[in-house]
């Protein structure tokens, strides 16, 4: 079994159109080891690795070292928009932004929406960004600005109580 068997086709599609040819580099981690939570590079990945029953999520920057902290990002590879539908009025977000990459229903009705950054960007551009992005009345109530924050693959369950169970997926 290769690494990349340990995930399931909507999350390599979604890791290989963000991260391109480096996408074995994208650094993944799942809740419920008995560490509490574990992380590795998809290239990486063993089988049991990513269960089925546990929370699964994706850093959006590659990273220099197994370290998830700013100073560790090479590049920011994919910007991501937290709670649309909950923070964020679904409605007026899609009037009013670019089309997205992808869209993975997270919770019911709560959306992680993800622009793919081709080539990347430095952390100090990607700062800069998000922080002017914080200023607008609709994306910036947005959580997860940091480059190193943890989105969900579509993969795995939401364990959150107020998800009971739910399975993200793909919305778009």
């Amino acid at each position: 079994m290769k690494s990349t068997d340990v995930l399931n086709e909507a999350s390599k599609r979604l890791l290989e159109a963000a991260f391109g040819t480096r996408w074995g580099e994208a650094w993944v981690c799942w809740s419920g080891s008995s560490e509490g939570w574990t992380g590795k590079w998809v290239k990486d990945l063993e089988p049991g690795d990513l269960p089925d029953d546990r929370d699964c999520y994706f850093c959006p920057s590659l990273l220099k070292a197994s370290r998830r902290t700013n100073d560790m990002v090479e590049r920011v590879m994919v910007m991501v928009i937290d709670d649309v539908g909950t923070k964020i009025d679904r409605e007026e977000f899609e009037m009013f932004a670019p089309e997205a990459s992808y869209w993975i229903e997270s919770s019911p009705g709560n959306f992680q929406v993800g622009y793919f950054i081709k080539g990347g960007m430095t952390v100090e551009a990607y700062r800069k960004l998000r922080a002017r992005m914080k200023a607008n009345p609709i994306w910036g109530k947005a959580d997860g600005i940091d480059p190193v924050h943890l989105f969900r693959l579509p993969q795995g369950i939401n364990t959150k109580v107020s998800a009971a169970g739910w399975n993200a997926k793909v919305a778009s």
